[in-house]
C-alpha cells in the first residue's frame, strides 16, 4: 500500500503492544498474533500517529528533532508507515484534516 505525505494515521491503541529490549521494540499485535521488531525512531513515529499528524507533519518534526534532511525522513516515514499499516500498527483516518 503506497502512502503518501498527506495520509495522517492513528496507532491501533487497543490491539499492540510496545515492549521496549535491549536488541530493540518490539510491537506485539494482539489481532493478528504477529509481532513485529523496530527501533526508537519507528516507536517515536507509532506515537505520532494519534490522528492529527500527517505524514509529511511527522517527518518535518522528526527532522528537525534528529538534524536530518527532511526529503530522507520522509521516505523513511513512508516505508515505515506502510508496513506498519500492512502489519495493523496503524489505520488511515479518513477526512479529519
Amino acid at each position: 500500500m503506497s502512502v503518501s505525505e498527506k495520509d495522517i494515521y492513528r496507532t491501533s491503541i487497543e490491539q499492540i503492544i510496545i515492549s521496549e529490549e535491549d536488541d530493540g521494540i518490539y510491537i506485539y499485535n494482539f489481532t493478528t498474533g504477529k509481532e513485529f521488531k523496530t527501533n526508537e525512531t519507528g516507536k517515536e513515529i507509532l506515537e505520532m500517529c494519534n490522528g492529527k499528524r500527517n505524514t509529511n507533519e511527522i517527518a518535518k518534526e522528526l527532522a528537525k528533532k534528529h538534524e536530518e534532511n527532511q526529503d530522507a525522513v520522509l521516505r523513511d516515514v513512508k516505508n515505515f508507515l506502510g508496513l506498519a499499516l500492512k502489519e495493523g500498527l496503524v489505520k488511515e483516518v479518513k477526512n479529519e484534516k
